[in-house]
């Protein structure tokens, strides 16, 4: 009986390991702010090794292909930029629908070029999925009428006739990009695919009742997004008369930043982050942690964009989404904006509602991987009242942070949220006064 029982935990040790839960999603993260290029690249990683390796080889060659093409240029009216944002939905704990959309702009170009890539993926099967394992080629036959139809009546302005007729046909391979969901399976087309180039993506829903077409997937979406009020554990003290800095950090959330708030807490410290809006869905509990440890959130954009070159309407668009987004997942709203690249002018200055913050002290965390290098070089400049920039996307960053934060705390540095801070200076300010 004892070796049965032996037995049956030696089984339970060796495969307890697949039992396991996966990972956390990830949001990898490409920034670059050069004379010439600005690049912004955020696209997910879920921990199945087919889809990610997918997503992975699609970024990478639009990266390459874009920095092939416009790197080096050396001119200001001649900068390039390239902005990569993602979509994704899980249905059902099992199908993974993924959008990847690249942007490119530069002043040589006759108009900004936008691409999309869809990526479909069956967690139980382990595989992509291809519009032909969706619909059978008897249904694709029925449903061809009904696509043009629907081109024909939305993009009737910009359809060249001719590629219409080549692409929507009734063969599976015109058809890469294709997402669905509990109501509508949705085709995607790129520019100059069967339209002119002005006319941007494409994109057509058929709805699935209307048209009696059961695809075999279960139905029933489930949500990856849960609202929760969060409220902060306790409220921080501050003194105006002991030194003060606010680190701030941008780009995030990422893998790392979970660490960052463990680290902050050790040292009774508090951060400001200003966070892209479109990586808030893969890092609720992260915000949400954020929040109740005392941090203070602010807003860098949805997809971090280059701000001072889009439209006012694209301009208030990026933060009101990323302003929606936060609100939704931890119940509180910010009150502050940094801009991307820390790029600002007078029109953004009047667009934005936001109080914008810059900062007076900067560690370049982004370019060296030197965690020793990166403190030492911010602790030898930083005076009381600084604003610190960080990106807390970076391993290096944390491993700085875990230097700087005791030797601050050891020089009697109070380190804040931004607006404590700015309440500070209004302290002083009122003291000396009277």
């Amino acid at each position: 009986m004892k070796k049965i029982i032996a037995l049956i935990i030696f089984l339970f040790l060796l495969t307890g390991c697949s039992w396991q839960a996966k990972p956390e999603k990830n949001a990898k993260t490409i920034i670059e702010d050069r004379s010439d290029i600005k690049v912004a690249i955020n696209y997910p990683e879920f921990h199945y090794s087919i889809l990610d390796n997918a997503i992975d080889k699609e970024v990478q060659n639009i990266y390459k292909t874009f920095k092939n093409e416009y790197q080096n240029m050396n001119s200001y009216n001649n900068i390039a930029e390239l902005n990569v944002d993602y979509h994704h939905e899980v249905l059902n704990d099992r199908y993974i629908n993924v959008i990847l959309t690249s942007f490119i702009n530069q002043s040589n170009l006759a108009h900004p070029s936008n691409t999309i890539k869809t990526f479909s993926y069956d967690k139980k099967a382990n595989r992509m999925l291809r519009l032909s394992d969706v619909i059978s080629q008897p249904e694709l036959d029925k449903l061809v009428p009904l696509f043009q139809k629907k081109l024909l009546t939305k993009y009737k302005d910009c359809i060249l006739m001719d590629k219409l007729k080549q692409t929507i046909t009734n063969h599976f391979e015109n058809y890469q990009n294709f997402t669905f969901n509990d109501d509508d399976l949705i085709l995607y087309f790129n520019p100059y695919d069967i339209t002119a180039g002005y006319c941007n993506i494409i994109k057509i829903n058929i709805s699935l009742d209307q048209i009696n077409l059961k695809l075999p997937f279960e139905r029933g979406t489930n949500s990856d997004h849960q609202v929760t009020k969060v409220a902060a554990e306790e409220k921080s003290v501050i003194d105006p008369k002991k030194p003060a800095i606010a680190i701030t950090f941008d780009d995030g959330p990422s893998k790392y930043t979970k660490d960052i708030l463990t680290l902050l807490k050790k040292y009774q410290a508090n951060g400001t982050f200003f966070v892209i809006g479109n990586k808030v869905n893969l890092y609720q509990d992260t915000l949400r942690t954020m929040v109740k440890n005392g941090n203070e959130i602010g807003n860098h954009s949805y997809n971090h964009k280059y701000l001072t070159r889009v439209t006012d309407h694209e301009l208030l668009q990026q933060i009101e989404d990323t302003q929606a987004v936060i609100t939704k997942t931890t119940g509180t709203t910010p009150k502050l904006f940094r801009p991307t690249y820390g790029s600002i002018n007078k029109h953004l200055r009047e667009k934005v509602d936001l109080d914008i913050i810059m900062w007076t002290v900067d560690t370049s965390d982004w370019k060296s991987t030197n965690a020793k290098k990166i403190a030492t070089k911010a602790l030898d400049t930083i005076q009381d009242g600084d604003i610190i920039l960080m990106h807390d996307t970076h391993s290096q960053t944390l491993k700085a942070l875990s230097y700087m934060l005791p030797k601050l705390k050891e020089e009697g540095y109070q380190l804040v949220t931004v607006s404590e801070l700015n309440e500070i200076r209004v302290l002083r300010e009122s003291t000396r006064e009277s």
